[in-house]
Order: structure tokens, then C-alpha cells, then sequence
């Protein structure tokens, strides 16, 4: 299946990746159908590709709507939703391109299976990274969030309950040892809410409560990390009612839910591993993101 692509920009970026590109021509997975910018050269094609005023966009059809800037990146969004009338679903930046193993039928498949995005489920950063990483839209409120490991493990046993109730805060704080620094901690029934960079506990309260309300039943990944393999086996049992589901750890398990991660160069603590892989920057080398949101774990090494 070919995606069809719109690229917007036509500067350096642009410059930095047509080869790349063409590649993904030449594998069969993309067809661009045009080039646009805000500012376009009087000339009819580039590298062999129409280039397309913006109020011929409408005319188009096309899957994604291609940002190829960083500086301009909210500007042409802006242009795209309010003058061309582009869904912002179908905006994502070429920043895409930088993860490693990166398949364009894969990241349509993640993105729009089973009626919608994938919610992810997390007791830390990780899904929020993997949302970043992945240029989507968040569709959970486990954003942002740390829990403490028997509160998690109660949460993905009964999320549906979780879900249906809301935060409150009654002034609880904790101290953030990576932060140095108080953070709210937000009630949700018998469970606490650690709110990593909300230092606003009624801002924290209305994220969680915006993005739950967004959160998709029919795909959805749930996550967690441990370096202790009694949770491990309590993730594994509470986790059982899922279709998708990963354990990070960072010792040998032969477990299907699990995925070993091997600590790296400059990374003291395990968190730190797990969610480096989440990224595209350093040391993250270990697995393919996109084949794990589809269901699967794919090792770049062995």
C-alpha cells in the first residue's frame, strides 16, 4: 500500500531528506502527489514533483500532509488547517523519518486502526515520549504522570473504574529526587497521581481529564517498567485481559509480555534506559517502535 504524501517546504529540510525520500519511492511505500509552501518559485515542478499552490491544496488527494520545517512547524499547520482546510490528523512532521526502522505503512497502521489512535497506558514518561517520538495526538492521560508500582498494578486491573473517576488533589506533595523540587500529588480513587511537570495541580486535573476523555477502548498498548520480577509476574497476571502489553526489564526474562532492555552508555538508572528507547536521540538502539505498537517486538539487535 502506497501513502500518499503532500510535502509543505521547500528549505533546508526539505534539501536534508528528498533523498530519503526517494528512497521510500523506490520501495514502493510513498507516492508524493505535490510540493507546497508559503512562498513558492515560479516554476511548475521540483525534483519531478508538481509544486502546488495552497488553495489547490482542496483538489488534492492525499493521506498526510508532510511538515518539512522545524522553525515554521506551528505556522504551517495553522496555514494548512485554517486556510487549505487540512484535518490536523492528517498533519505530521518529517521528523518521522528520523526513527529508526521507520515504515510508512506501519505508521499509518498505528495511527489509524481500530477506529482512531493508540492509547497507551504507562506508570511513567515513556508513553508521553512515544507520543512525541511519533508526531500523535495523545489519547491518554497517562502523560506526563510517574505511579508507584502497586498503585499501577491496581489501576490496569480495573482501568475501566480508574477511567470513570476523576482526580482530586488535597494538597499532597512529594519531593521529585530528579527535579529537586515539590510536585502535586492528585487522588484518583485509592491510587496516587504523581505529577511530574504540572507544578499546578488543578492544570494537572484538567489534562488527565481531557485526554482520558479522548482515551480509544478499541486500540490500546498498556506498559510498564520494573527491575523487580514479582512485579513483573503482577503486571504479567493484572495484564492478562489486554491484546497488547510490554514489560520492560532490564534482566533476562523469557516471559511473552516482556522485552529486555540492556543499559547504555551514560545511562545510570533503568527509567532512563526505557524511556531513551522511547526516543530517537541517543542510545536508542533497541527495539522497533512501530512493530511493538502493532503488537510485536522486533529487536535491532542480537
Amino acid at each position: 500500500m502506497q501513502i500518499r504524501l503532500l510535502l509543505w517546504g521547500i528549505g533546508q529540510v526539505y534539501n536534508s531528506v528528498i533523498n530519503l525520500l526517494k528512497c521510500y519511492e523506490n520501495l514502493g511505500q510513498i507516492e508524493i502527489v505535490g510540493i507546497t509552501a508559503q512562498e513558492l518559485p515560479d516554476f511548475r515542478t521540483l525534483d519531478g514533483y508538481t509544486l502546488v499552490r495552497k488553495e489547490e491544496i482542496q483538489s488534492l488527494d492525499f493521506d498526510y500532509l508532510l511538515v518539512m520545517s522545524d522553525n515554521f512547524y506551528d505556522e504551517i499547520v495553522s496555514s494548512a488547517v485554517s486556510v487549505a482546510d487540512v484535518p490536523r490528523s492528517k498533519i505530521v512532521s518529517y521528523r518521522i523519518l528520523k526513527i529508526p526502522g521507520f515504515d510508512f505503512p506501519k505508521y499509518d497502521l498505528v495511527k489509524n486502526q481500530r477506529g482512531g489512535g493508540v492509547s497507551i497506558v504507562s506508570n511513567n514518561c515513556w508513553g508521553g515520549i512515544i507520543y512525541n517520538t511519533l508526531n500523535m495526538e495523545c489519547l491518554s492521560p497517562f502523560k506526563n504522570v510517574s505511579i508507584a508500582s502497586d498503585d499501577y498494578i491496581k489501576i490496569i486491573s480495573n482501568l475501566k473504574h480508574y477511567l470513570s473517576v476523576d482526580p482530586i488533589w488535597t494538597g499532597k506533595t512529594q519531593i521529585d529526587a530528579n527535579q529537586n523540587r515539590a510536585v502535586p500529588m492528585l487522588e484518583l480513587d485509592d491510587v496516587l497521581i504523581k505529577c511530574n511537570h504540572d507544578l499546578d495541580a488543578g492544570l494537572a486535573i484538567q489534562k488527565w481529564k481531557r485526554r482520558r476523555d479522548k482515551f480509544n477502548w478499541n486500540h490500546m498498548l498498556v506498559e510498564m517498567y520494573t527491575d523487580d520480577s514479582v512485579v513483573e509476574r503482577a503486571f504479567g497476571k493484572a495484564s492478562e485481559q489486554y491484546d497488547k502489553r510490554i514489560c520492560f526489564v532490564p534482566y533476562i526474562s523469557h516471559e511473552s509480555y516482556t522485552v529486555t532492555l540492556p543499559e547504555m552508555y551514560g545511562q545510570t538508572k533503568f527509567y532512563e534506559t526505557v524511556n531513551d528507547n522511547a526516543g530517537i536521540g541517543k542510545n536508542a538502539i533497541a527495539y522497533d517502535i512501530l512493530e511493538m505498537l502493532c503488537g510485536c517486538v522486533r529487536y535491532r539487535y542480537t
